[in-house]
């Protein structure tokens, strides 16, 4: 998969595009992206499948939407690369592309860049000023452009359609099994483990520690069952876990917001090493303990739990996307 970072591409082949904010990679955007890449094939053997994305994504250089991201930028490539597209463009969203008419995004960027002949996107697609290439624009215009247009449903979960706004709401109120669901994978952090106050160690509960930089949206406060993935030695190791996402009120009254989680059947340093985090249900709120002790006789509690869940069912449901 080639990834263009700018304005300044030219592709020689004729392509079929896919245009997102695909921030959540939901179900719904991966539905966008099978047809992009079938209906590339139905255009020819040397019609490439093209996603065109945005950076930062327009709700938020509008400041109408958090700008914390779920996913990081190379979370996201690794995302679309497993969706088996072609290649990814990925556009500076700033004032000029925000001025630019629809009919200037479809000439010069989609037609005179991109070689584009035909646009795939979901009802909500939007581009140009105002928005204004959208559902309808595209359908009553396409044909003079040289573009077909297919435009692919919405996907429901509990009534309510599935977007990224819904999925961080869920998010935000811990409910793990329904961002899941519409995710169609787990939802997960990952980064390089930093070192971290040693509090969990002295409790006898040594935890990998990652460092919230303000760029991830994280779930809600609380204690949640997970399963670590470790990378070392050019091999994936999967353990069960419980992490902690909140300000650890027993041991801080710092206010600061930490992710810790402790990964049973591992002793050994992890410092350096990138560990991937995937939730997998919620077990408690955060709660304030009148004692470490009585934080420790939870955790042991907490632990139990970990070690009883079955790793290996949630691996034959979700390991080819993990």
């Amino acid at each position: 998969m080639k990834v263009f970072e700018g304005k300044d591409i030219s592709l020689k082949n004729k392509s079929v595009v896919a245009i997102g904010k695909f921030d959540a990679f939901h179900i719904g955007h991966r539905e966008i992206l099978k047809t992009l890449v079938k209906e590339a094939k139905l255009a020819g053997d040397d019609c490439l499948s093209v996603a065109v994305t945005f950076i930062p994504l327009p709700d938020v250089y509008f400041g109408k939407s958090d700008k914390r991201n779920l996913f990081t930028y190379d979370d996201k490539l690794k995302m679309f690369e497993r969706a088996g597209i072609d290649a990814v463009c990925i556009l500076p969203f700033d004032k000029e592309t925000a001025h630019m008419s629809a009919d200037s995004f479809i000439r010069d960027f989609l037609k005179d860049r991109l070689n584009c002949v035909g646009i795939v996107g979901g009802e909500d697609i939007s581009f140009g000023f105002m928005g204004e290439g959208n559902r309808e624009f595209l359908i009553a215009n396409g044909e003079k452009y040289g573009l077909q247009t297919i435009i692919c449903p919405e996907v429901y979960h509990g009534g309510e359609v599935i977007s990224s706004s819904l999925i961080r709401k869920n998010l935000e109120n811990a409910n793990i099994g329904a961002v899941n669901e519409m995710l169609g994978f787990p939802y997960h952090i990952g980064a390089i483990v930093e070192k971290g106050k040693h509090l969990g160690t002295r409790l006898g509960f040594p935890t990998v520690n990652f460092k919230d930089n303000g760029e991830l949206f994280l779930p809600g406060g609380g204690v949640y069952l997970t399963v670590s993935k470790i990378d070392a030695g050019g091999e994936s190791f999967f353990y069960p876990s419980m992490t902690n996402v909140g300000v650890r009120p027993t041991v801080s009254d710092s206010g600061e917001i930490t992710v810790e989680t402790y990964i049973s059947g591992v002793d050994e340093d992890l410092y350096g090493d990138f560990v991937t985090v995937y939730f997998a249900d919620f077990l408690r709120n955060e709660v304030k303990f009148d004692s470490t002790d009585e934080l420790t006789a939870q955790l042991k509690k907490d632990k139990d739990v970990v070690e009883a869940f079955d790793v290996n069912a949630f691996l034959s449901a979700y390991k080819e996307k993990m």
